[in-house]
């Protein structure tokens, strides 16, 4: 993909600085904008990853335990101890933005794409458009669907079970699929489309890569549909995403990477609030990971050592002093991942063991794949690569692939699926923890208000933006219920 030019992307990335001001959930989706689709999709795509590299990244860092609460700061307390409410700050922005500038604007160009038979734009759309409707669902159960974004029509939609949505997102995308991309009413997206730079190949790759991730989440509750869905889509010509990342970001305020123009850089929060987790640290030290290094810095009081914190340990300031824990190594030109490449292997070799075949190469190439990601960009005397996994996943390594169970195959997959997450798409690690139980070590956070405190974190609560227009949203469940595909 060709660079688009700086002011193209502050245009589409002008809410990154101002997160806070967003429109109302129920506004007028269909409000006429006199410009080309093509034009629209930036601001969508930059939508999508505001919410899935930063609001995400934020909290997904803290409750798949790879980063914790700064023992020295208090932003995130309240969310590493799981004492949120309706008005916890992300759950308000996820929701809004995603709304908002997502699926409304997602809406507004399929409508458009369909009535002109431009089905390269329609396919692009669809698919971001079910990529942020199973986010929300997953995390939050529950959304307005089947009556959302009707403008006018329907100020207060319904909310609509998770296990009726994930259907229709397969028709959907089985839909835009089934297109002719060759007539001559198909536009190009170009250099608007940050994720493929308007390749029509990729984002089949992107539909059937989202396909197989909506069939994994319900291999637990709805095996036989998911098992025949994820064999679909291994056997699909199609194939997989190596990558699906956004990669536009630069070191200018409002163009960075959107956790780190939040949380790191001195125009939004400016602190290190995310600190290395012990439940990650000791993982990774347990196994002589150099992955270390990578994923977490020497902390301000400490020359050498990489220092965790054990899990929502920030109100003892006694154990760890002020200062000592790691940070993590963000920086403002950091991608963002809507699908990353040892993601995406790890998933095909899940779905292959769930459907009795063989994941093993797909969970050495994965592993490869995550050591490769995590030294890129670096130099000496920070040198990792895919060549660095070998001694890990050989025979007798500390990531051989298991030659017993299902089970336990399973097992070193997803943990390894949660490493190669790290800083990347933390979300999916939590995800996956509270679907498969995996990586088994988790432990409550020191501060959690839950009772038992053996509870875990499963699901978001209904934001109370949404309280304060819609009078059906449904009542609140505890965040230590899972989600309808992992009950």
């Amino acid at each position: 993909m060709k660079k688009i030019s700086i002011l193209t992307l502050f245009s589409a990335l002008m809410f990154f600085t101002s997160c806070e001001k967003y429109l109302d959930v129920n506004t007028d989706p269909n409000n006429p904008q006199i410009v080309p689709i093509e034009t629209i999709f930036p601001t969508a795509v930059a939508s999508t990853a505001m919410v899935s590299g930063g609001f995400f990244v934020t909290i997904g860092s803290l409750w798949s335990q790879q980063f914790t609460q700064n023992n020295n700061s208090s932003q995130y307390r309240t969310i590493d101890s799981y004492n949120v409410t309706p008005s916890t700050t992300p759950f308000n922005q996820i929701y809004t933005e995603s709304f908002t500038n997502g699926l409304k604007n997602l809406n507004h160009i399929i409508k458009e794409a369909e009535e002109a038979n431009n089905w390269s734009v329609h396919l692009a759309a669809t698919a971001l458009f079910c990529y942020v409707v199973q986010n929300l669902v997953d995390v939050f159960d529950k959304i307005p669907y089947s009556e959302a974004l009707q403008g006018t029509g329907n100020f207060s939609p319904k909310f609509d079970n998770g296990q009726d949505i994930y259907p229709d997102l397969i028709v959907r995308l089985n839909n835009a699929l089934d297109k002719d991309f060759t007539l001559l009413t198909n536009t190009n997206l170009g250099d608007n489309d940050f994720i493929f730079g308007g390749s029509v190949e990729g984002w089949q790759k992107f539909v059937n890569t989202l396909k197989l991730r909506l069939y994994l989440r319900q291999s637990k509750a709805n095996p036989s549909v998911a098992n025949a869905g994820m064999l679909a889509c291994l056997s699909s010509p199609i194939g997989f995403v190596t990558d699906a990342k956004m990669t536009v970001f630069t070191t200018a305020a409002g163009a960075m990477n959107p956790f780190f123009q939040t949380n790191i850089s001195t125009n939004g929060l400016g602190i290190h609030n995310h600190r290395a987790s012990n439940t990650m640290v000791n993982f990774l030290v347990d196994h002589g990971d150099p992955r270390l290094r990578f994923f977490y810095i020497t902390g301000t009081n400490v020359a050498t050592a990489i220092v965790g914190l054990d899990q929502g340990n920030f109100a003892d300031v006694t154990t760890v002093g002020g200062g000592a824990a790691s940070n993590g190594r963000w920086a403002a030109t950091d991608p963002v991942y809507f699908f990353s490449a040892p993601q995406v292997l790890f998933m095909i070799a899940e779905a292959k063991e769930l459907t009795g075949g063989d994941g093993k190469a797909d969970y050495e190439a994965g592993v490869r794949a995550a050591f490769a990601l995590a030294g890129t960009g670096f130099t000496t005397p920070f040198v990792l690569t895919a060549a660095d996994a070998e001694t890990f996943i050989a025979s007798g390594g500390p990531y051989e692939y298991p030659a017993t169970t299902t089970a336990d195959k399973i097992e070193a997959i997803i943990t390894q699926k949660w490493v190669a997450a790290t800083m990347r798409t933390p979300i999916e690690a939590w995800l996956d923890h509270n679907r498969t139980g995996y990586p088994a070590f988790f432990t409550p956070s020191i501060a959690s208000v839950l009772v038992p405190n053996t509870l875990l974190p499963k699901r978001f609560l209904f934001p109370q933006n949404e309280y304060n227009t819609n009078p059906n949203v449904p009542a609140q469940v505890p965040i230590s219920t899972p989600v309808w595909w992992a009950q």
